[in-house]
């Protein structure tokens, strides 16, 4: 919900590194 993203920042977008990409990729969470 829009609700819970505001309040998770963190969140929203995540720096995390992917093995798939092998490296460190802004992840733009929807789950």
């Amino acid at each position: 919900t829009k609700k819970n993203r505001r309040n998770n920042p963190d969140r929203l977008e995540m720096k995390k590194h992917c093995p798939r990409c092998n490296s460190h990729t802004a992840h733009r969470e929807t789950r």
